[in-house]
């Protein structure tokens, strides 16, 4: 089951859940609000997952984001610690140049990630990518690509 609210003065709620009576610990819980007005959005979500294990309860995950539209750049700040993992912070930034947008971001988690990238708007539907990336003790990676929304 899936709830979507509608957006009352830029709050959004989602929530869903599955049920499975023969055991409590496959069900699956899900939400999240959001909060967006002008250049500030917010979200804070929670997801409990089901167990791999019968009769035990599955790892919950948790996540706050927050982005900051600068007029010249975007800026991101993430946070999140999936089950008994250790917290993950990622922080970001966009620049948009006209048609191009650069992109960089940092991850700071078991395996530090560092990347850059720039997006191309070929129309108002469809981009072109550019991304490139490393993470700490591993070769760097790439991904190049068109992307069309319909």
């Amino acid at each position: 089951m899936l709830y979507v609210s509608p957006t009352f003065g830029g709050i959004s709620v989602r929530a869903a859940m599955t049920a499975n009576n023969a055991n409590a610990g496959n069900e699956f819980t899900y939400f999240r609000a959001s909060y967006s007005a002008g250049p500030l959005a917010l979200t804070v979500a929670q997801e409990k997952n089901p167990s791999t294990v019968a009769g035990t309860k599955g790892a919950t995950d948790k996540e706050f984001a927050l982005s900051y539209d600068l007029g010249v750049a975007k800026v991101l700040a993430v946070s999140g610690k999936a089950g008994t993992a250790a917290s993950e912070s990622t922080i970001g930034a966009t620049v948009p140049m006209g048609a191009i947008t650069l992109k960089a971001a940092y991850k700071n988690a078991t395996a530090n990630v560092f990347a850059i990238g720039a997006d191309y708007a070929l129309s108002k539907r469809t981009r072109g990518f550019a991304d490139l990336g490393k993470a700490t003790g591993s070769k760097a990676n790439y991904r190049v690509g068109v992307q069309h929304s319909f």
